[in-house]
């Protein structure tokens, strides 16, 4: 679900990725989000294409990716592409997210997602023998 947020809390919220990348040595940020979601749910106040987390990792000068998949990777991966996503389309996603962590291979990095899958790609991610530390469950109140 896509929140609309005041300008002044998307600076905020860029301002706590900044710190967090300097403070935490943050190498790379990958993040739930796809060039075809920005452009579905386009803001006034962002260029196109550019969500906080990919402006924060160019301004830092970090690697960045957007993990989430397009409705073409969706329905190559028999994800529903219409709807409200199947506990088998989470899992489906969140192995690709996953699958998009390995090829980037730089660590530390700092994955941005929504709160609906904080526990459940927290369980991913340890599967796959990464360490994990939950920074926030939710934004913006658990940020700003």
């Amino acid at each position: 679900m896509f929140h609309q947020v005041t300008r002044a809390a998307l600076d905020k919220f860029r301002a706590y990725l900044k710190r967090l990348v300097t403070h935490l040595d943050i190498q790379a940020i990958p993040e739930e989000m796809s060039v075809e979601g920005l452009r579905m749910h386009p803001r006034r106040d962002l260029p196109p294409d550019e969500s906080i987390a990919f402006q924060v990792a160019r301004e830092m000068n970090i690697p960045h990716c957007y993990c989430d998949l397009d409705t073409a990777r969706r329905q190559a991966l028999g994800i529903s592409v219409a709807g409200k996503d199947t506990a088998e389309d989470i899992q489906k996603r969140e192995a690709d997210w996953m699958r998009c962590v390995d090829e980037m291979d730089t660590f530390p990095c700092l994955f941005v997602c929504g709160a609906d899958h904080v526990d459940s790609f927290r369980s991913v991610l340890e599967m796959s023998k990464c360490r994990v530390v939950i920074l926030a469950r939710d934004w913006p109140v658990d940020v700003l």
